[in-house]
Order: C-alpha cells, then structure tokens, then sequence
C-alpha cells in the first residue's frame, strides 16, 4: 500500500509540474501577443498619418492620442 501512496503522491508531482509548465507558456503566450498587438497598432496609425499628412498637405495630426508632424 505504501508503494502505491508513494506512486500517486509522485504522478501528481509531475502533473502539478507539467500544469504549472503549461500555464508559464501560456501566460507568455498572452503577453508576446498584446505586444505584437500594440507594435501593430503603432505601425497602422502611423502609416494613417504619414498618409492623411501627405494627401491633406497638414502639418500636424493626432491619430489614437498621439500627434504626427509632417
């Protein structure tokens, strides 16, 4: 019987660690995503106002917050 407690206690130590493993890349995951997303973002809104700057001759614009100059 003790061998048996023994071998369960150890399958749920590896469990646990594989669980916390997957939960790691998981989390890292999530975060290299939004920041893909935001690099993303900051690109297109730039690219908008370098457009808008150029066809609407202005000098200034602000996209999102944040202000463009020609």
């Amino acid at each position: 019987m003790k061998q048996v407690k023994g071998f369960l206690l150890i399958e749920a130590a590896i469990s646990l660690i594989i669980l916390l493993f997957c939960l790691n890349l998981f989390v890292y995951c999530l975060i290299e995503t939004r920041k893909i997303e935001a690099n993303s973002q900051i690109r297109s809104d730039r690219a908008y106002a370098d457009y808008v700057l150029r066809k609407y001759h202005l000098h200034k614009i602000r996209v999102h917050g944040i202000e463009y100059e020609n």
